[in-house]
């Protein structure tokens, strides 16, 4: 690498790390800016990021393969080994004209599930041999996160042939009591979908599908879970409720009861979380959780998706929770401030409620 850019790469990402910063903006003009736990800070001890420095960044950090991807899509994100011991997800893309970069920082390892703080009852989710698991809630939430420590946490306890599907690969695995594949669109294979149709001809018996929008790759793990595979879904949804809506949305109209009916025998549980500011640092995950019982298999396959929001409000003998219940249980013990809690509820009325004479 560029002396210049590498000394410079390097600052920014020891400060980043020593400031436990979540993501690392870059934008001509401007510091290089941080996301903590508290907001954004500028790294003032930084050089003001120049168009040519970027584009340099741009000629070193990425490929070929990359550079046509970028150009072409005008944007390209892929994971970087700095020296071989920081693994940063990276997003390479233009804004008025000219290149900006989003940089995350990831582990080296899978964190386990006590290591993330998630409730007891995740774990006994990880022990169901088949079915739908998705993971889901908005950007910064830890969703991938948590797919990939229960996906781990099957690798360490059973005997299962796992592939993973993403794009790009974010946490890198080693077998233990399981063999992993892992897939790169793009590198490995061409689309989420064709890993999706080829592993429903192997022995695969666990798959961990990432984000995308590429369409039908939903549907298909709804399909491939529902001939008995345990497929982990991750997604982009506010509520558990809004998951099961974009799932059904997925199948042509003249279908949706049948993929209602493949819904309601094959959903294992939809888990939505957020991660929130802890009162003494850090974050932590509020979760909301979904999961199939006589109750929910009925609503799902009747269509009668809102009235799942009833449901997880009364459900918790069951093991599931609204999201609204696990942000109090957050400002009740003390964990999260109130005002903290009111901006991710989904009914903010009720939370105050819940939660009047606390934080």
């Amino acid at each position: 690498m560029n002396t210049a850019v590498h000394l410079e790469v390097g600052k920014i990402l020891a400060t980043a790390a020593k400031r436990q910063a979540s993501d690392i903006h870059l934008l001509a003009g401007s510091l290089p800016v941080l996301r903590l736990d508290t907001g954004l800070i500028e790294v003032t001890d930084a050089a003001v990021l120049t168009k040519d420095f970027l584009e340099a960044l741009r000629d070193e950090l990425l490929d070929p393969v990359q550079r046509e991807t970028l150009e072409h899509h005008r944007s390209v994100r892929f994971v970087y080994l700095y020296e071989g011991k920081l693994r940063v997800r990276m997003t390479a893309f233009y804004q008025k004209g000219g290149l900006a970069f989003t940089w995350r920082l990831i582990s080296t390892t899978v964190p386990n599930l006590e290591q993330l703080g998630l409730p007891a009852f995740i774990g006994q989710l990880v022990d169901r041999k088949r079915g739908l698991m998705v993971v889901c809630g908005p950007y910064n939430s830890g969703r991938s996160t948590t797919a990939a420590a229960m996906v781990e946490q099957i690798n360490q306890r059973r005997s299962e042939n796992i592939l993973t599907v993403e794009q790009p690969i974010e946490y890198l695995v080693a077998n233990a009591k399981s063999i992993v594949v892992q897939r790169e669109v793009g590198r490995d294979v061409p689309t989420f979908r064709q890993a999706l149709e080829e592993c429903g001809q192997e022995d695969v018996t666990v798959v961990l599908v990432g984000e995308t929008d590429e369409p039908g790759v939903l549907r298909a793990a709804v399909e491939l879970a529902a001939f008995g595979r345990l497929v982990y879904v991750t997604m982009n949804a506010v509520t558990a409720v809004q998951a099961v809506e974009r799932l059904v949305s997925t199948f042509p109209q003249d279908v949706r009861a049948q993929a209602q009916e493949q819904l309601a025998e094959s959903l294992g549980a939809v888990i939505c979380q957020r991660l929130l500011p802890r009162l003494d640092g850090g974050r932590v995950a509020a979760m909301e959780i979904l999961t199939l019982t006589s109750a929910t298999h009925s609503l799902l396959r009747e269509g009668r998706f809102p009235q799942l929001q009833s449901v997880l409000q009364t459900s918790q003998q069951e093991g599931m929770v609204s999201l609204d219940q696990s942000l109090a249980a957050l400002v009740k013990a003390g964990i999260v401030a109130q005002p903290q809690a009111l901006a991710e509820a989904v009914d903010q009325e009720h939370l105050k409620m819940m939660t009047r004479g606390y934080g």
